[in-house]
Formats: C-alpha cells, structure tokens, sequence
C-alpha cells in the first residue's frame, strides 16, 4: 500500500467524507465497469469498515488508469496557462510571486 506521502494527502479521509476528487473522477472514467463501479459505491456509501478494506484496491484502480499522471498532466497544463495569462503584466516581485506560485502547485507532495 502506498504510504500518506507517496499519495499526497489522505486518500481515505477524502472517501470518508464523500469528497470526488480529479483523479476518483478519471480513473472513474478510465476504469473497466465494474471497477467504476466499485469507486462510485465507495464515494456513495463511505462506510468506514467497507473503506478500511478498499482502499487498497481503490488505490490499484486509480495507479492501474493512470489518474495521478492525467491529474498532473493536467495541472501541470493549468499552471501554464495561468502563467501565460501574466505574460501581459509589467514585470514585478507580485508577478514572480504568482509565477512561482503556481509553478510550487504542481510540485506539491502533499
């Protein structure tokens, strides 16, 4: 099982509190049915017992679609376009501010 870091924030804690998050919904939309299924029945009813024995496979499921790669990708595109948007502001401390920014949000860990 991937440990707390490896994942960036508490995966189960998000499934406990009905939280869909990028890369739930991707690997819903990647995953084969019944796998997809399985995620939506875990978002639905977060039953903690159920939970403690899911996650290793909700874990499986997300790595084995690639949705932590296509929620990177993904970010990693959104910071760009954020970055290309103050390419029309006169340099300033502010704007590298908001450059590094949003360069730290895609190198975040946790």
């Amino acid at each position: 099982m991937a440990s707390k870091t490896n994942w960036g924030k508490n995966l189960g804690d998000d499934l406990r509190e009905g939280k869909v998050t990028l890369p739930l919904i991707i690997a819903i939309e990647r995953a084969n049915t019944q796998d997809a299924q399985f995620l939506r029945q875990t978002i639905e009813q977060p039953d903690s017992n159920h939970l403690d024995h899911a996650l290793d496979r909700v874990k499986q499921i997300i790595q084995s679609t690639k949705a932590l790669d296509a929620t990177h990708d993904l970010a990693a595109h959104e910071a760009q376009r954020a970055c290309a948007a103050l390419d029309h502001f006169e340099p300033s401390d502010f704007l590298l501010a908001l450059r590094q920014l949003a360069d730290q949000s895609i190198q975040r860990k946790s």
